[in-house]
């Protein structure tokens, strides 16, 4: 959040007066009604070429710049202009009327508020367009100009449309999420039963609230604050700029999976292309992977992709769940459950204790809930080893094994596909 609490009087276009002024007294004030006061030639000269004044202010109050001339079109005393001219009150003797051309220039001002420090701490975007097929996010990427007065606190996508003079950007949306709503209550305990409020554990239920919506992923306007603080103010730093640092996450570090693919007829060459332009990146958080896996393969919930009987025989439904690495978590990197360290979702305390623990819970709650759901759990840890929650994961001892290079993973699937193929003949 920038803090836009600093005073700035940027002026407007001046507006320009000039009309004749008549000398009225001996005290030299002018008047711009002729009077009878009058002035010799030489000091109705001086009267005329006086020098500019200025008046008003200081900013916002508006300014004044008057200067005088002998005429609309003359810069200098011109007697038969300034001095007893035609239709003038006093024109004969030494002394006669006097006049000169008075201009003057008038400066208003603006109050605005221009940049004066951050403050982080949780702040609601509005996402509406940013999650359409086609849709982007203009946020601000610097704090550099100025906003209307009273001022106040903006976001970037607010300060993007409410300042002139900052740089701005597009986003489009990635389509990654972080995880909807959970409960801090799962400790790291034995307990298999997902409780009614984590709804990231809830396989099936429809989304139809804030709480149990997933909500798009915004690495770009996430930055860590100090551990266990709702809102931390930077009133050391007013540099405008950084408000992005690298067009990333503040922190260095995000990870945002290839897209998965949903349950589907595939050709061979289909298969290939799509397992080629995996990438992987990020760390290692298993309930992640599994939570997505039931998902896909129930057949309910979002997706409702699997099947309970085709071409009169039962459906069987089963996960391969492959990872290539032990579990883990991470305090202060943006996760599919924001910054832990600052967003405590998981934890409920910015220092993540037991944050290990709690995943491999949530891990084994939400194989238990597959299982639960008829799956066939199938594990392979490649290159790495098992471990209780992996082989607990499975649904036999026999459906849990490691592989240790390519060729072991290739007989390994072939060993699973062939064990699944032959439970298809049986009704």
């Amino acid at each position: 959040m920038a803090n836009y609490n600093t005073a700035t009087y940027p002026a407007n276009t001046p507006t320009s007066a000039s009309a004749w002024e008549y000398y009225s007294g001996s005290s030299g004030a002018g008047s711009t009604s002729p009077t009878t006061s009058t002035l010799s030639s030489s000091n109705c000269s001086i009267w005329v070429q006086a020098a500019a004044t200025t008046g008003g202010g200081p900013a916002p109050t508006a300014t004044t710049a008057t200067s005088y001339r002998g005429s609309a079109t003359s810069a200098t005393f011109v007697a038969a202009d300034d001095w007893g001219w035609v239709g003038a009150t006093v024109t004969s003797g030494t002394n006669r009327s006097c006049r000169r051309w008075r201009t003057v220039v008038t400066t208003t001002y603006t109050t605005r508020r221009t940049f004066t420090s951050w403050t982080y701490r949780q702040e609601p975007y509005d996402t509406s367009q940013y999650k359409l097929a086609t849709g982007t996010m203009t946020i601000a990427t610097n704090a550099a100009g100025s906003v209307p007065n009273p001022g106040g606190t903006y976001n970037a996508q607010q300060l993007a449309t409410a300042a002139t003079g900052v740089a701005t950007s597009s986003r489009t949306w990635n389509g990654c999420i972080e995880e909807r709503d959970t409960t801090t209550s799962i400790n790291g305990g034995t307990s298999l039963t997902i409780p009614s409020t984590a709804f990231d554990l809830d396989i099936n239920t429809i989304p139809s609230t804030n709480a149990t919506r997933w909500h798009p992923m915004l690495p770009d306007v996430v930055y860590t604050r100090t551990a266990n603080t709702t809102s931390t103010t930077n009133t050391s730093s007013t540099s405008t700029t950084g408000w992005i640092k690298n067009n990333a996450y503040s922190t260095g570090y995000w990870a945002c999976p290839n897209e998965a693919r949903r349950l589907n007829t595939m050709t061979r060459t289909q298969m290939e292309n799509y397992v080629t332009a995996l990438t992987p990146i990020g760390g290692t958080y298993h309930d992640i992977g599994m939570i997505w896996g039931a998902r896909f393969i129930s057949t309910g919930g979002v997706f409702a992709d699997g099947c309970e009987e085709y071409n009169g025989m039962p459906c069987n439904r089963h996960i391969i769940f492959m990872t290539d690495g032990a579990q883990t978590t991470y305090c202060n990197v943006l996760t599919a459950y924001g910054v832990e360290q600052n967003d405590m979702r998981t934890t409920g305390d910015g220092t993540c204790p037991n944050q290990q623990a709690r995943h491999e819970q949530r891990f084994r709650m939400i194989c238990n809930a597959a299982k639960n759901m008829n799956v066939s759990v199938w594990v392979i840890a490649f290159d790495t080893g098992l471990n209780s929650n992996l082989t607990g994961c499975a649904s036999n001892s026999n459906q849990a094994s490691t592989s240790t290079n390519q060729a072991g993973l290739i007989a390994k699937f072939r060993e699973i596909g062939n064990q699944i193929g032959a439970l298809r003949l049986v009704k």
